[in-house]
């Protein structure tokens, strides 16, 4: 049977017995008519040629930009595909070849591939900001009356919980939906907020003992946002 192709969108119509190719001026989307004479000359039409976009080894996400999964955070790679371009009443899908050294989802990552560099700067910020407010409003208002080693616990104490939120701020922003993930930047919050104040000290002890300590917490913060993340499928 004879079908008129679309030049523009790749759209095509099956005549009927009782039609003839001037009987249509024109495809719906504005595009000139042509007459072919069978399908195999159409499926040649529609084809669309070899393009590329990107793929996310770790989940299998798909993206056409970027060049970190916005899904959980993997490191992108190129992914060839064949793509057929469908007509107004074709039944064919999308084809994809992928190459054989692709392997996911589950492919392992580095290290420094799981964290994010923009949500850990945020994070960072964020605990500077809330930690030198909060040490602000409590030596303004703490009476004079208490010593300094309750005044210094309620900080450290305040600290913990400020680098806690920051790991579940590091977390959010790394759009990521794996624990790991999470964790780690948390954790890398931790560390670096937990050396900074250490060397403030000016005590070796405390330096490794403050920085463990905030490295826990800031991951606990990750791992927190992931578990609420998962159960309520925010």
């Amino acid at each position: 049977m004879p079908y008129l192709i679309c030049e523009s969108c790749g759209g095509y119509y099956e005549l009927r017995e009782n039609e003839s190719p001037e009987d249509f001026d024109n495809c719906q989307c504005g595009g000139n008519l042509r007459l072919v004479t069978s399908i195999n000359e159409i499926q040649d039409e529609i084809q669309v040629p070899e393009k590329e976009h990107l793929i996310c080894p770790n989940c299998g996400k798909k993206e056409y930009e970027g060049v970190f999964c916005s899904k959980c955070g993997g490191k992108l790679i190129t992914l060839k595909e064949n793509v057929h371009k469908p007509g107004h009443e074709t039944g064919f899908n999308t084809t994809s070849d992928v190459d054989a050294e692709i392997n996911f989802p589950g492919e392992t990552r580095g290290l420094f591939e799981r964290i994010r560099l923009i949500a850990v700067a945020d994070g960072i910020i964020f605990f500077l900001v809330a930690a030198i407010g909060s040490a602000l409003i409590i030596f303004l208002t703490m009476p004079s009356s208490l010593n300094f080693s309750f005044g210094f616990s309620v900080i450290t104490a305040i600290f913990l919980t400020l680098v806690a939120i920051s790991g579940i701020l590091a977390a959010y922003l790394s759009k990521t939906d794996d624990y790991f993930d999470g964790a780690m930047n948390g954790l890398t919050v931790g560390f670096i907020m937990g050396s900074v104040t250490g060397i403030l000290t000016f005590s070796v002890l405390y330096l490794l003992a403050n920085t463990v300590l905030y490295a826990i917490f800031g991951a606990l913060g990750g791992l927190i946002y992931l578990w609420f993340k998962k159960k309520y499928n925010t």
